[in-house]
């Protein structure tokens, strides 16, 4: 199966802080840390050049960046965890896999012009997917912008299109965390409009400003505020779910990082059952269906005759 899109960047942020603080460090020693090949290593280093002035020292005297990159002041101590893991949105939430790598630490200087720090995220912003609109060919700016904003805890007055009210509004939101879904990227913020938590997707902006107001973001708790959300979409009903899963595709459901830690036991054949509670069914059936007749939900038992009424206008459809 190929890999998470945000699982290989942040091994790639990862491994930036990794040669910073051990300059001239091997791609074998990188292979080594990361439990990847040197093809892979090979691919990093190629994406870590395109956005920072990586220097090869030649053969096997690893790498390292010039002197002016350890000026970017970029937090990542355990306290900004938030600032720069969430906002770039690159962990998961219930498993995430930068905390142990956080041991490879870089000091910076709050007194240093914020410049490298804005071109790195211009950079960064530049090589990530945000999704296409037609209308719109901002979204690297925007992105860069909303992750500023978001370090330093900054609103930003923007202009957002809801598709599905079909509405555009003007909004000013405080930005608390990025996250990845699908190869897109969602807002997580407080919303002054609407007075409560919101979340928004990155390419549906079709205006974004950083403004001078400083927020703080109290005691807004990420992991308790997505509890039980399949995808991005919270829902107000908690539903519990139990599928069953064929043997032809239960290693497949066994090995995927999930958003929301369901509970599952092998059956003798080979299957799978799978249990878990989440407060969007809506979105969770979309993401059974994709498995065909490989997966039945078998409770609860009105989503069965919902799923049941469903196929029989499909077969109609198709008559």
């Amino acid at each position: 199966m190929s890999e998470r899109f945000d699982d290989k960047i942040t091994r790639i942020l990862n491994m930036i802080i990794t040669i910073q603080t051990n300059p001239g460090i091997t791609a074998k020693r990188l292979k080594q840390k990361y439990e990847v090949t040197y093809t892979t290593v090979s691919r990093d280093i190629d994406a870590i050049s395109r956005v920072t002035n990586l220097q090869d020292l030649g053969r096997n005297k690893g790498y390292r960046f010039a002197d002016d990159f350890y000026d970017v002041p970029i937090p990542f101590t355990k306290d900004e965890r938030s600032g720069i893991v969430l906002s770039l949105s690159l962990l998961n939430l219930n498993k995430n896999p930068v905390v142990k790598s956080l041991v490879d630490k870089f000091t910076f200087s709050k007194n240093k012009s914020h410049a490298k720090r804005d071109d790195l995220l211009q950079s960064i912003a530049n090589i990530l997917p945000t999704g296409k609109v037609k209308e719109n060919n901002h979204q690297p700016q925007f992105l860069n912008k909303i992750m500023q904003a978001t370090l330093d805890q900054k609103t930003i007055a923007t202009k957002y299109h809801a598709q599905y009210k079909n509405k555009t509004t003007i909004r000013k939101i405080d930005p608390y965390y990025l996250i990845p879904r699908d190869n897109r990227f969602y807002l997580i913020g407080y919303c002054h409009k609407e007075k409560d938590i919101r979340t928004f997707r990155i390419n549906r902006f079709q205006k974004v400003k950083v403004t001078d107001a400083v927020f703080e973001q109290s005691q807004f708790d990420i992991n308790q505020y997505m509890e039980h959300t399949w995808n991005i979409n919270r829902g107000n009903e908690l539903v519990h779910f139990k599928v069953y899963f064929s043997k032809k595709i239960a290693r497949y459901i066994k090995e995927k990082e999930l958003f929301v830690q369901p509970t599952m036991t092998d059956n003798s054949d080979g299957s799978l059952l799978f249990e878990v509670t989440v407060n969007n069914k809506n979105d969770f059936i979309k993401w059974v269906l994709q498995y065909g007749i490989e997966a039945e939900i078998l409770e609860p038992l009105y989503v069965r005759m919902e799923m049941r009424e469903a196929l029989n206008k499909w077969i109609d459809l198709y008559k």
